[in-house]
């Protein structure tokens, strides 16, 4: 057994050489002096029954003794052709130990499954659950797929290069990904920043770029104000960052509200609700009423500003930064609530960006009428950010007239806690 493999080895790798030098075709006496076997094994090799590899193209007169029957002349098929190499190729790799050869289905299944989860990942909103999930998953699909290579390489397969272009493609796709992940460019969440240090997700979003309700509960002991407006944000599928301001300390509370006031003006806080309750009648409930105000005002950018645990903030830089990938994210968002926000929120950030761009005025500007069109587009912007709301649980009329030239909504507690 082992003699007739050498042999058909032999055999083959003669038909490989034959065609490439013997266009006008071979005769069995030239196979057997390429394979260095013996004459009749080469013709019992190239027997129409028997052989795959080549076909028949008549006989000659050429025999110069003019005696017996003139020899058959062979040639080398384009399909032969082909399955010699296959052939070929299998006796290498047996010869240096490696498996047999997987179906082309099995070989390119996981670079198949790999570029389905690509395609998933383009379509998955930057930084979301789905989209890091997937980013992970076509990660480790590309280990696998390398270590594929490898092993093809190894065997000699027939589908390393085509194996190896797919790969490529797939890699530059996925480091097109990777360039939108912030985990990738290490820039912050800044709302994330915001709620892990001075409050908590009581419903975290699945994605950046969803409607968030800022919920300062400023009620001390039981509060079931607060449980209410939880309640109907669930209802409406809204998620839910809440921060007990009834226990802050004073130092603790204005940092938090400073943070808030220059988070909206380039974060997506821009097109978030900011809602307090509170007890109007309790001293408590005054001075949060008071200090809660300044979200309210016209915002004034500064041109950096530190933040606790996060260093310099830079409100410009950051709302360009977030505009790119709203604009981004406008293309894939598919549920049309967070799609709303997204756009709501862009529209907010371009219009504090056009603002601010317009230099300050002078006096003299002033009085003659100047400065106007920045107005204009500071109150367009604040039109645009998110909703302020005060919620009463004892609704005072006086705390009403002082809040009446802001921007702002107080409202007694009875709506909140008759729909919840």
């Amino acid at each position: 057994m082992k003699r007739d493999r050498d042999a058909s080895r032999k055999l083959m790798g003669a038909l490989l050489r034959l065609s490439a030098g013997r266009s006008d075709g071979f005769t069995a006496k030239d196979l057997a002096l390429a394979a260095s076997v013996p004459h009749e094994t080469a013709r019992d090799f190239l027997k129409p029954d028997r052989s795959s590899f080549t076909e028949s193209v008549g006989s000659t007169s050429r025999d110069a003794s003019g005696k017996g029957k003139p020899p058959n002349y062979y040639r080398v098929t384009e399909e032969g052709y082909q399955l010699l190499l296959k052939e070929v190729a299998a006796f290498r790799r047996q010869l240096i130990g490696a498996a047999d050869p997987l179906p082309r289905d099995d070989v390119f299944r996981p670079l198949n499954q790999m570029k389905e989860t690509i395609e998933d990942l383009e379509k998955a909103v930057a930084d979301s659950e789905e989209f890091e999930d997937l980013l992970i998953e076509a990660k480790e699909g590309l280990k696998g797929c390398r270590k594929d290579l490898k092993a093809l390489e190894a065997q000699q397969s027939e589908h390393v290069v085509e194996h190896a272009l797919e790969l490529g493609r797939l890699e530059s796709r996925l480091r097109s990904e990777e360039g939108r992940s912030r985990n990738e460019t290490k820039e912050p969440d800044f709302v994330d920043w915001l709620v892990e240090k001075f409050g908590s997700w009581l419903d975290k979003p699945a994605a950046p770029f969803e409607p968030v309700l800022m919920l300062l509960d400023g009620i001390e002991g039981r509060d079931p104000l607060s449980s209410a407006v939880i309640r109907s944000c669930r209802q409406d599928a809204i998620s839910v960052a809440a921060f007990d301001v009834a226990q802050m300390s004073d130092t603790v509370r204005r940092q938090l509200f400073d943070a808030l006031v220059n988070l909206r003006q380039a974060t997506p806080l821009a097109a978030s609700k900011l809602v307090l309750t509170m007890d109007g009648a309790t001293r408590l409930g005054q001075e949060l009423a008071e200090e809660f105000k300044a979200l309210a005002l016209p915002p004034v950018e500064q041109a950096s500003l530190d933040l606790p645990g996060l260093g310099l903030f830079d409100p410009k830089a950051v709302r360009q930064s977030y505009l790119l990938r709203l604009a981004d994210a406008q293309n894939r968002l598919r549920a049309p609530q967070a799609r709303n926000f997204a756009k709501t929120c862009a529209s907010a950030l371009l219009a504090l960006d056009a603002a601010n761009d317009v230099p300050e005025w002078t006096i003299t500007e002033r009085l003659i009428g100047q400065g106007a069109d920045r107005d204009k587009l500071m109150t367009a912007a604040q039109d645009l950010l998110g909703n302020v709301v005060f919620v009463d649980s004892n609704f005072d009329e006086t705390i009403q007239e002082k809040l009446a030239d802001v921007h702002l909504t107080y409202s007694s507690a009875d709506k909140w806690v008759n729909a919840g």
